[in-house]
């Protein structure tokens, strides 16, 4: 059996680690680590979801939008981690890898998001009525 093929039972045991992970993992940690723990905890739980649903109905698109979404969730992962190794001063309104590194990847995101809006809407553009 692969992984687009488990059973419902298998499927609702690594939902349930998931969600066991997010919600019962960061009160287990010193109090000043816990926001950082329930943010890689919650981008764990998001990228394994988004993961398992691509495994059951793979396609091309679905899996650049999981491409995406996996970059957005490793940063969080990524900072979170270097924050709770080497801790630094992260402004109001700014993200944790922008105060590190003077990098902002808002823009490039966005930028994905409105291609990948695009590309899913169901209302397409027929050039050949505007040239009449």
């Amino acid at each position: 059996m692969t992984a687009g093929q488990r059973s419902a039972s298998e499927l609702a045991a690594l939902i349930l680690a998931l969600g066991c992970l997010r919600h019962y993992v960061w009160p287990l940690v010193p109090l000043e680590a816990g926001p950082s723990v329930w943010k890689i905890g919650s981008a764990v739980c998001i990228g394994g979801l988004l993961l398992l649903h691509w495994l059951r109905e793979p396609s091309r698109l679905l899996g650049w939008v999981l491409v995406w979404f996996a970059f957005e969730e490793a940063q969080i992962i990524v900072g979170e981690v270097w924050w709770l190794l080497a801790p630094w001063e992260v402004p109001e309104g700014m993200g944790v890898m922008e105060a590190r590194t003077g990098l902002s990847t808002v823009t490039a995101g966005l930028f994905a998001v409105a291609w990948f809006a695009v590309r899913l809407s169901p209302v397409k553009s027929d050039r050949s009525q505007h040239a009449k």
